[in-house]
Formats: structure tokens, C-alpha cells, sequence
């Protein structure tokens, strides 16, 4: 065995023994999750972290939420709202007899100084999802109004979504603003105060995070709920199974395509599979000479390994148009491509290209599963006769570039999970950019009747019509053949058996799990 090899193997022996002396002995009233990534920031008005949202969302509350396990909208520190016939203006009526975990009243004021902070705050995607709204008022005590700049059906789903406003103690903001830090983001960096069923216990920053009890959460204790939650960084894949396998572990994320059955098989555990709207698209530069032709377009769509790409990824599915099926308003009549190596040739010499005379540049993000799509693909086109000159992108890298307005390159791939579960979120979003929607993988493409169709389905009331609208947006995108739509995936989740109640909503994913939902058996 080389030394290499032995290093490795102490390592993993050390990660095993340390988690397990954290994991040993667990309670049923006890879950203990193990995550493999250390934590950012707790402040949910500046991290965009799936995990820490995770963390945030069963401590702190939102006005409204998504039912567990749907894409409906459904009351949480609102119990109810009603909407003006313009859709500009939203009064929310409060749940009143609500406490934060410092003992301080949630009431309208409350609901006004979060919205204060995070307008003041202004991280994306959160300042982004509230720029809309012109005013809040305090119509009572336990009423509030929130009046929006333009007209947006959307609202709700922007409140219940991940970039949607979490509210914190006001006491706890006005404790710890100073002169050189107005909104207190040193203090709430790795502090929470809400309303929710959990709160912070500890945070080691690079070994656990511990939740325990609201014992005053205004829904109730029946009894099954977990006293105490455990997250505990675990790097290492294989740790984390293992760890799973010897039950010292009672969730774990982030399980690759191909030990999926491995784990459904252990005597002791299974596999939750968290549904998302979490699509792959292939975008391509209209500013360059593929924007020009469709040929060119249509030939790449045609070449796309569909059948290998979606056996590639976890619970993936070949996608219908650029939004994901199970949103409301999606086409269910679009063409869909399929892989036809022959009909790729006839465009290419239609346009006017031989074998080996068009060299296309693609930039991915460098993660595993975007290296594996890049290269099934770039088999396809080099049987074809097309060379594809791929870059992998890290994150720091392929984020800014996504957004960039000047794009080297003559397609990307875009991995997009939408904050809210909105057609909107799958059509403005990705293919419009004005002074409202501002697009996040600008690509040159410009269509007025798009763009017309966008600002129309915002101001809509009526669910049918506006569905309908949806439908010409994404007939329009495919006919001018804007992307190729790959995949929609789903995240698989290791779960003990001894674990029941899982349920999350596709606007979350793996990282919507409640866990005042969820119990232990012994």
C-alpha cells in the first residue's frame, strides 16, 4: 500500500471515529443529520446556502410557506391575505399569541422591521425578490400591507420561497445594530431568533450545529417531535454512508446516481427522493455566429445525448420545454427532441459545414455531474464531426459568468433552481432582462412578443389565462430554439428507517426537510 493510500485511510479512520463518539449513543428524541459542507452564515437575509436554509427555516418562520410536499402555498405567521384586483396591493392578517424565543411579541411591527432590514441588507437574491415592493404599513396591530411598484400575481410564492422573507426577533435587531453595522449582520452571522419550533443551541463552526426546542413554539409539543437536531459536517462521502449503515446516522445528502440501490438495499436504511423544479438547460450565445442560424441550433439539439445524459442524473427526467413539468402553466404539447445523429449531419451541410469545419466553445460549471454531460455530448459531436472546446468554470468563476451581459463562449449549460415554483422564475427570469426581471444568464436573444408577454403574465389575476400565457412564452422559446432542455433531477436523501414524516416540498428539494414534522422510532 502506497503512502498516499495509507494517509487516506487514517484520515477516513479519524472522521469515522470522531463522528461516531458525536453520533454514539443517540436518542430517539435526538436526529442526527449529517451534512457535507460547512455553513456560511445563519443570517437569512445574506446566505444563499441550501443548508444553511435548511437550518434557518426550522428556527425561523415566514409569513406564508409551502405545504409539505406540494408547490402550494399554504398560511404559517400569516393566517390569511387577500389581494387588490391590480395585484399591487397585499394585506396579510397575523397569527396573533405568537412569540419569538426571546419573549418578544410577533406582531405587524415585526413583520415591518424584517422588511426594513433586508431592503437594508440587499444581498441578492433577497433585496431582488423585495425591490417590487413600494411601501409596508401597519394597518393594526396584527394587519399588514405591503403595496408593490408594479403588478405581480407572484408575491406569495416570493414570500414562501427560499429567497423569501424569514422573520426575526425585532428586539433581537435593535439589540445589536451599531453605528458601523445599521442591520446588525455581524451579530445575526451566527445568531437566530424566530418564532419557529427550533432554536440555536451551539455552532462549532467546523464540526456541528446543534438545534433544540422551542419550548414555546406556538403550534405545540405533542410528544414525537425531536428535542434536538444534530448536523454534523461530514465530508466524506463514504463516511457519511457508513455512518448511515451503522445507524449512527439518521440523514445524509448528497448520494451519487450509481449507489442509489446500494443504499435502498441496507437492512437498516432506504432512500427519500426529494422532488425538485431544478432544471439543466443549454443555452446558446445569440451574439454569435449558433444565434445566427437555427440550422446550426437544431443540429446541436439533435446531437444531444438525451437518454444517456438522464440516466447520468439522480431521479432525472428528459425535459419538455424549458420549465419544469410539474409547475403550473407548463406545455405539455412542445416537441421533444430526441438523439438523431443523421439529422444533425443534414443541418450541419445545410449550413453549409463539413466534418471537422465548426469548432464550438462551451463553458460548464465544474461539478461532477456537468463533467459527465459534457463528455456524453462531446462523444456525439465528435461522431458528427464537430469539435467541442469545453471549459469547466468553478462556482466563483461560473456565477459572475453566468450573469455576464459578454460571453465569450458559444454555449453554456445552466443548472437553475428557481426560488419559487412560478413559470415566471422559468421564463422572465432566464430569457428576459429589463429593469424589472433581470435575467441571470443574459444571452443576447431578444424577442419584443417574449418580452410583451412577459410584463402581461405579471399582471394577470386569473390562474387560466395566465397559464395560457405561459404556454405561448415557452412554445415561443422552443420554436426559436433559445436552449436545449436537458433534464429535470430530483435529490436523493439517505434516511434510517427508523425515521418517518418525511415530506418536502419541490420548491426546496433535499434541503426542505421540517423537522417538527418528523419523528423516531426507537
Amino acid at each position: 500500500m502506497s503512502r498516499r493510500s495509507i494517509s487516506s485511510l487514517v484520515i477516513l479512520i479519524m472522521t469515522l471515529i470522531l463522528a461516531c463518539s458525536l453520533f454514539a449513543g443517540a436518542e430517539t428524541s435526538t436526529i442526527f443529520v449529517a451534512i457535507p459542507n460547512t455553513i456560511p452564515s445563519l443570517d437569512a437575509g445574506a446566505t444563499n446556502s441550501g443548508t444553511a436554509h435548511m437550518i434557518i427555516d426550522n428556527v425561523l418562520e415566514r409569513l406564508v410557506g409551502f405545504v409539505p410536499g406540494t408547490n402550494n402555498v399554504g398560511p404559517e405567521l400569516a393566517t390569511a391575505w387577500e389581494s387588490s384586483t391590480n395585484l399591487k396591493t397585499w394585506t396579510f392578517s397575523l397569527r396573533e399569541g405568537v412569540r419569538f424565543s426571546d419573549g418578544t411579541s410577533f406582531d405587524a411591527n415585526a413583520v415591518l422591521a424584517n422588511f426594513e432590514r433586508y431592503k437594508g441588507v440587499g444581498k441578492a437574491p433577497y433585496g431582488q425578490m423585495l425591490m417590487n415592493v413600494a411601501q409596508v404599513e401597519i394597518v393594526e396591530p396584527y394587519k399588514v400591507r405591503f403595496t408593490l411598484s408594479q403588478p405581480d400575481f407572484s408575491f406569495l410564492y416570493k414570500l414562501a420561497g427560499a429567497a423569501g422573507m424569514c422573520i426575526e426577533s425585532p428586539k433581537a435587531m435593535a439589540e445589536h445594530k451599531t453605528a458601523a453595522d445599521p442591520w446588525g449582520e455581524d451579530w445575526f452571522y451566527d445568531h437566530m431568533v424566530g418564532t419557529g419550533p427550533y432554536k440555536l443551541d451551539q455552532w462549532n463552526k467546523t464540526e456541528n450545529l446543534v438545534l433544540v426546542k422551542n419550548d414555546e413554539y406556538w403550534r405545540g409539543w405533542k410528544g414525537p417531535e425531536p428535542d434536538k437536531v444534530v448536523f454534523r459536517i461530514v465530508p466524506e462521502y463514504t463516511s457519511r454512508k457508513l455512518l448511515l449503515s451503522r445507524g449512527d446516522v439518521d440523514i445524509f445528502f448528497q448520494i451519487p446516481v450509481e449507489d442509489i440501490s446500494i443504499i435502498d438495499a441496507m437492512p437498516n436504511a432506504h432512500v427519500y427522493t426529494a422532488k425538485t423544479t431544478h432544471v439543466i438547460l443549454i443555452f446558446f450565445n445569440f451574439n454569435k455566429k449558433i444565434g445566427q442560424d437555427k440550422r446550426l441550433r437544431e443540429a446541436m439539439a439533435w446531437s444531444y445525448p438525451y437518454k444517456e445524459a438522464v440516466e447520468s442524473l439522480v431521479g432525472g427526467v428528459q425535459l419538455q420545454g424549458p420549465m419544469a413539468s410539474d409547475v403550473a402553466g407548463h406545455n405539455d404539447a412542445l416537441f421533444v427532441y430526441h438523439t438523431d445523429l443523421d439529422k444533425a449531419r443534414e443541418l450541419l451541410s445545410e449550413a453549409g459545414y463539413g466534418p471537422g469545419d465548426l469548432s464550438l466553445t462551451f463553458f460548464y460549471w465544474n461539478a461532477a455531474h456537468h463533467k459527465t454531460l459534457t463528455e456524453l455530448w462531446q462523444t456525439n459531436l465528435n461522431q458528427i464531426g464537430v469539435r467541442l472546446e469545453p471549459q469547466a468554470l468553478e462556482w466563483s468563476e461560473f456565477s459572475p459568468f453566468e450573469g455576464s451581459r459578454d460571453k465569450p463562449c458559444d454555449m453554456w449549460d445552466s443548472e437553475s433552481w428557481p426560488d419559487y415554483p412560478v413559470g415566471e422564475e422559468f421564463l422572465g427570469t432566464l430569457f428576459e432582462d429589463d429593469e424589472y426581471v433581470q435575467s441571470i444568464a443574459p444571452g443576447g436573444w431578444e424577442n419584443d412578443v417574449f418580452s410583451d408577454l412577459c410584463i402581461l403574465t405579471r399582471k394577470v389575476g386569473d390562474e387560466a389565462v395566465r397559464n395560457y400565457l405561459y404556454m405561448a412564452q415557452q412554445q415561443l422559446l422552443m420554436d426559436e430554439l433559445v436552449c436545449i432542455p436537458v433534464a429535470q433531477i430530483s435529490e436523493p436523501v439517505g434516511v434510517s428507517d427508523s425515521i418517518s414524516g418525511v415530506a418536502t416540498s419541490p420548491a426546496f428539494g433535499a434541503m426542505g426537510l421540517h423537522f417538527y414534522e418528523i419523528t423516531k422510532a426507537q
